[in-house]
């Protein structure tokens, strides 16, 4: 029976859960936020990892058409567009040529965008899948942010968006954050939004050290796998991220 369950989850999972996707909206509250940005519409989303879809852009249409239906002001994307190779990105651009905003499409890197999941033959060969990922992301009409900002004004008032390179650390891929550098040229600006892959970031060095109003990250994909309910939401993420998905709030600043 165990056996059975499993096998009837895995089927489940890779051919209906990996195209149902859930759109969420949250309203956020800024301390002190400039009055041109009141009602301001961020689209976030992040971890698409394309090589996991293969070749099935057109059951992927309805995901980005509803995006662009958000109208959103900007658009911000948190990292991991592909699980290795730039070569995932093929046949998808027409899709990101579908979103558009008045403001500009930001994105930062992801753990799984530096290639360093695989086994290369030498350094040079991941070098340059790396910097083809780098070029995927930019050609999709982003602007990457690699520890930089992005000023956005209105009228007289302005925000800043701060992105910062992956900023999680494991045995394969070394912490390659430099917040320092990224924040540097922001400190006149009261309203700053944090772009960072990886949300244990957070507690880590960005919440109490900061004056940071709102972290956007990704990377724990909600938990991938669990239960929801109208009345309770379960996963293993839970256990071992505290900040695994949603909107959470710790005096007056955000994730």
């Amino acid at each position: 029976v165990a056996a059975g369950l499993t096998f009837c989850t895995i089927l489940y999972a890779i051919h209906v859960g990996r195209f149902h996707f859930i759109k969420t909206e949250e309203t956020i509250e800024i301390e002190d936020l400039p009055d041109s940005f009141d009602g301001y519409r961020i689209l976030h989303v992040s971890d698409f990892h394309l090589g996991s879809f293969g070749h099935s852009q057109k059951r992927l249409e309805y995901v980005f058409d509803s995006m662009e239906a958000q109208h959103p002001d900007i658009i911000v994307f948190t990292g991991d567009m592909v699980n290795n190779f730039a070569t995932e990105c093929n046949g998808w651009k027409y899709l990101f040529d579908k979103l558009h905003c008045p403001d500009t499409k930001l994105a930062i890197l992801g753990n799984h965008d530096y290639g360093a999941y695989y086994d290369w033959d030498n350094e040079d060969l991941r070098s340059m899948n790396e910097i083809a990922i780098r070029q995927e992301i930019r050609d999709f009409g982003f602007k990457l942010l690699l520890n930089s900002h992005h000023f956005v004004t209105r009228g007289n008032d302005t925000i800043a968006f701060i992105g910062v390179e992956n900023w999680g650390t494991s045995k394969r891929l070394e912490n390659k954050a430099d917040f320092p550098k990224a924040y540097k040229g922001t400190e006149r600006i009261k309203t700053k939004i944090l772009l960072s892959h990886d949300p244990t970031t957070w507690p880590r060095g960005v919440r109490d050290t900061t004056d940071i109003a709102l972290t956007l990250s990704g990377h724990t994909h909600g938990g991938q796998i669990g239960i929801e309910t109208k009345w309770f939401r379960i996963s293993p993420a839970m256990f071992m991220i505290k900040y695994w998905d949603g909107l959470y709030k710790e005096d007056d600043k955000y994730i």
